[in-house]
């Protein structure tokens, strides 16, 4: 299974961990994997093009991702609870592939 952590400080996204498989079908097939790293580098990469203050960990043999906020904007904000509506569909459509966690900071 995939779980997905948003941790929150002041009402705002600080920090996302995206970790496991979702053993939804093989590897090379498995359409909810690649829905989620598709939606999660998709917007790290909306991040970078706009010079956002953030960071970014990927191991590949966990496998796991995170994103951390280091100042927040607008875009940013934008960004990342656009990410988070995506992957809170997902988890509805595939409860048994995608679980949705959060924290506060």
């Amino acid at each position: 299974m995939i779980t997905v952590k948003f941790t929150y400080e002041n009402k705002e996204i600080k920090k996302i961990s995206v970790s496991g498989h979702s053993l939804y079908n093989k590897e090379g097939l498995d359409i909810v994997c690649s829905s989620v790293s598709t939606a999660v580098i998709y917007s790290i990469r909306l991040l970078e093009a706009n010079n956002e203050k953030f960071s970014y960990t990927e191991d590949k043999e966990k496998p796991e991702i995170t994103i951390l906020v280091k100042e927040s904007s607008s875009h940013t904000k934008i960004v990342l609870d656009n990410l988070k509506v995506l992957l809170e569909d997902l988890s509805k459509d595939y409860p048994k592939n995608i679980k949705i966690k959060e924290a506060l900071k």
